[in-house]
């Protein structure tokens, strides 16, 4: 086992590392701008993009750790001394056992693990293939201090009792798979991602993608071309939709919304907007954009785009009804959140040329691991066209969330109060009081 433990533990983060590399952003405590590796650390070879490195040992030991408690009794929140030693035993490494330790559930940018590893001992769940398991995630939570928490693997009580968790940083500027109550209960802080300005530009270039490919049928084209079934010029053949002049509605003109307002308007098409309170007038006629109640959006646009916030009020906001209140040469883009769409229906009125077409980046469940991700019937229509949750995931912008997720980590384990802690109350501090939002 110590051998496994020695080969697994310094080295996850570095293999991991991206394969493209890009400044960041400084912090005070922390220069994002000096080499990735650091000194004394041999550069590793690096892989093409989507194979991953040879670390099945590490994995192995994670099963190994797992099995181990399923064959004892049943899990319990306190530790005992045999789980302590089990856990020395995993985590054993090279590095100095006065370091803590954090494990992160995915791999990151390399370059922010590089700096996170000067102050901590940092271990990475290294699969890039499939999402972490959550025998897995409590295998790994044992014996350390901190958790780097991404994805959709729930972390809940019995995760975070696993191990003596002292901090959770989650990279995403919502709280969807970490139970956070849990976590105040516990004493344990919590933060997430600010709202930074690479995020919502990313989402929002992604969500004009969608647009014009869907708008131009760029998959059927491309497609095409791959099955040697290009033969001449047809005049008919592969027609889209042409964007200037046409009506663009946006469901929840929040910052997302307004960079894909701003961006619409270059391509001159007229923007209605809708959201849960009026913009003034004058930043309305500096966005170029019109308010509409809802229903009357949905009747006028020739193209819906969903950016708005999961909150109680909008799981489900497009359903039938609404579906069929669009026009039947409507299309619909959703970069928000799945639940905010009816899937059921969304099928139906797919199906039945209700809408001409859908672009959809996310789904009403995720990833699809135990029956998640897009529907069946999604999938095999030729007006649909999905991609993967997408939104952030340019080199930018997760660069700049890796590098805001150690900062909050330093913070945390130099004993300072991090600035994005979402449950301050185990500061003494009064609770946040944010807008009402589930995902």
């Amino acid at each position: 086992m110590a051998r496994y433990a020695r080969k697994f533990c310094p080295l996850i983060g570095e293999v991991a590392a991206d394969h493209v590399q890009h400044g960041q952003p400084d912090t005070a405590r922390l220069d994002l701008n000096e080499d990735l590796i650091a000194a004394g650390r041999p550069n590793l070879e690096r892989l093409p993009y989507g194979i991953d490195p040879p670390l099945d040992d590490s994995v192995a030991v994670l099963h190994r750790r797992a099995s181990r408690r399923a064959v004892g009794s049943a899990r319990v929140r306190h530790r005992s001394r045999a789980r302590r030693s089990a856990a020395a035993t995993y985590h054993s490494s090279p590095m100095p056992s006065s370091k803590p330790r954090v494990f992160v559930l995915q791999p990151v940018p390399g370059e922010a693990i590089a700096r996170l590893r000067r102050i901590a001992t940092v271990d990475v769940f290294p699969r890039r293939d499939r999402t972490i398991t959550r025998d897995e995630l409590i295998a790994g939570v044992d014996g350390c201090e901190y958790l780097w928490a991404l994805g959709e693997i729930p972390v809940d009580g019995e995760v975070m009792d696993a191990g003596p968790l002292r901090f959770i940083a989650i990279m995403e500027i919502l709280s969807r798979a970490v139970d956070v109550e849990a976590a105040t209960q516990r004493g344990i802080p919590v933060s997430s991602l600010p709202n930074l300005e690479v995020i919502t530009t990313s989402t929002a270039e992604h969500t004009l993608a969608l647009i014009l490919a869907l708008a131009r049928r760029l998959r059927d084209a491309e497609r095409l071309i791959r099955a040697g079934k290009w033969r001449q010029y047809q005049s008919e053949a592969l027609l889209g939709t042409l964007l200037e002049g046409k009506v663009l509605g946006i469901v929840g003109l929040g910052n997302v919304g307004r960079k894909v307002a701003r961006r619409a308007q270059a391509m001159e098409m007229g923007i209605t907007y809708t959201d849960r309170s009026r913009l003034d007038e004058a930043t309305e006629r500096a966005l170029g954009v019109e308010w509409r109640a809802l229903d009357d959006l949905l009747r006028e646009a020739d193209l819906v785009v969903l950016t708005a916030t999961l909150t109680a009020s909008s799981v489900g906001l497009i359903d039938a009804r609404r579906l069929a209140l669009m026009k039947p040469s409507a299309l619909l883009v959703n970069t928000s959140r799945g639940r905010i769409v009816d899937e059921a229906a969304l099928v139906e009125a797919l199906a039945g040329k209700v809408i001409a077409g859908a672009a959809l980046d996310v789904f009403e469940t995720e990833p699809p691991i135990a029956g998640g991700g897009p529907r069946a019937e999604l999938l095999g229509m030729e007006n649909v066209l999905l991609t993967p949750h997408l939104g952030t995931a340019t080199h930018e912008a997760r660069s700049t969330m890796a590098a805001s997720i150690v900062s909050d980590l330093s913070d945390a384990i130099a004993g300072r109060r991090p600035a994005t802690v979402i449950n301050p109350e185990v500061y003494g501090e009064p609770p946040s009081v944010a807008p009402e939002r589930i995902g």
